[in-house]
C-alpha cells in the first residue's frame, strides 16, 4: 500500500476528485486501483488492491481488494473476481515485480475476463516458485 498524507489542497488533484482529510488518519490506496472522477474518499479509509471506485462515490469505509464500489455512501456493488482469484492475486503481488517482469506479462495483465486472469496467475505462480 502507498500511504497518502494530505498536506495540500487535494481538491485540485485530478480535476474535481477529492480526497478528504478530516483527521481520521491517512487515506491508504492499494496498487492497481482505479478511482473515477468526482469520487470523494474520507480520511482513515483504505482502498484495497485492485479496487474500482465509481464516479461520484463517497467512500466512508474501507474498500475490499478487487471490489467495485459506488454510491453515497459507497457500497460494494460487485467483486471483480471470485474469492479464490482475489486470494491468488494478492499472494502473487505482481505490482511489486521489477519492470522487466511486468513488461513480459503486459499482454496477460491487459487481458479481459477471469479466464485470462487465471492464465496469468498460473504463469505468475510458476515463475515465482522457480
Amino acid at each position: 500500500f502507498v500511504e497518502h498524507r494530505l498536506g495540500i489542497d487535494a481538491t485540485k488533484i485530478a480535476g474535481r476528485d477529492k480526497l478528504q482529510n478530516n483527521g481520521n488518519g491517512p487515506i491508504v490506496i492499494g496498487s492497481d486501483v482505479w478511482i473515477a472522477r468526482g469520487a470523494v474518499i474520507l480520511s482513515g479509509v483504505t482502498i484495497g488492491h485492485g479496487a474500482v471506485v465509481g464516479t461520484r462515490a463517497v467512500v466512508t469505509k474501507d474498500v475490499p481488494p478487487y471490489s467495485v464500489v459506488a454510491g453515497n455512501p459507497a457500497r460494494v456493488v460487485k467483486m471483480r473476481f471470485s474469492d479464490e482469484v482475489v486470494a491468488r492475486l494478492l499472494e502473487v503481488r505482481w505490482w511489486e515485480w521489477n519492470f522487466e517482469l511486468i513488461d513480459s506479462a503486459q499482454d496477460m495483465l491487459s487481458a479481459d475476463g477471469e479466464g485470462d486472469v487465471l492464465n496469468f496467475l498460473d504463469w505468475a505462480e510458476s515463475i515465482t516458485r522457480g
